[in-house]
C-alpha cells in the first residue's frame, strides 16, 4: 500500500506543470526607463537555456505554435536583463523550467485595451493545456501613475 502511495505521489510529481507566476507592476515613467517598449500585448518566450525563441509586440494568438521555435532571436539582450531586473534581481533562473514566458499587458484602470484581454484568455488556455510542460508565467502590467500636486 506505501509502495502505490508513493508511486503515485511520484507520478504526480512528474507529469503535472509547475508555474510560477509573478505579477509586477510597473509604471508608465518607469518602464521607459528599460529596454522594454511601452507598448501592450508583448510576449517574450524564453527555452530552457535563457535564449529568447519568441518575441512579439501586438496581441499574438498562436502562442502555441512559438513554442516548437528551435532557433532563438538575437539582439534583444538588454530586454532580457530589464526583465529579469524586474522579476528576480538579475537572477537567471530558466534552467528550472522548460519555458519562461513574460507577457507585458495595460492595466484595466488605465483604460480598456481588448488586445490585453484576448492575450489574458490565450495565456489562461496554456496554462490548462500545457500540463506536462514547466512554464515559469510572469506578467508585468503597466499601471496609472498618480500625481499628487502640493
Amino acid at each position: 500500500m506505501l509502495i502505490k502511495r508513493l508511486t503515485f505521489l511520484f507520478s504526480l510529481c512528474c507529469f503535472t506543470s509547475v508555474s510560477q507566476a509573478k505579477n509586477i507592476d510597473i509604471t508608465h515613467r518607469d518602464i521607459i526607463k528599460t529596454h522594454i517598449h511601452n507598448s501592450a500585448p508583448q510576449l517574450f518566450l524564453y527555452n530552457k537555456e535563457g535564449q529568447l525563441i519568441h518575441y512579439s509586440s501586438r496581441y499574438f494568438p498562436a502562442i502555441k505554435i512559438a513554442f516548437n521555435n528551435k532557433k532563438h532571436i538575437n539582439g534583444y539582450s538588454d530586454q532580457t536583463e530589464d526583465l529579469l531586473k524586474l522579476i528576480n534581481g538579475d537572477e537567471k533562473d530558466f534552467d528550472h523550467y522548460d519555458f519562461t514566458l513574460f507577457f507585458v499587458n495595460m492595466d484595466e484602470n488605465i483604460g480598456p485595451c481588448p488586445p490585453c484581454r484576448k492575450q489574458e484568455k490565450i495565456i489562461d488556455k496554456l496554462k490548462s493545456k500545457f500540463k506536462k510542460v514547466k512554464i515559469n508565467y510572469h506578467r508585468i502590467n503597466i499601471i496609472q501613475e498618480t500625481y499628487y500636486i502640493d
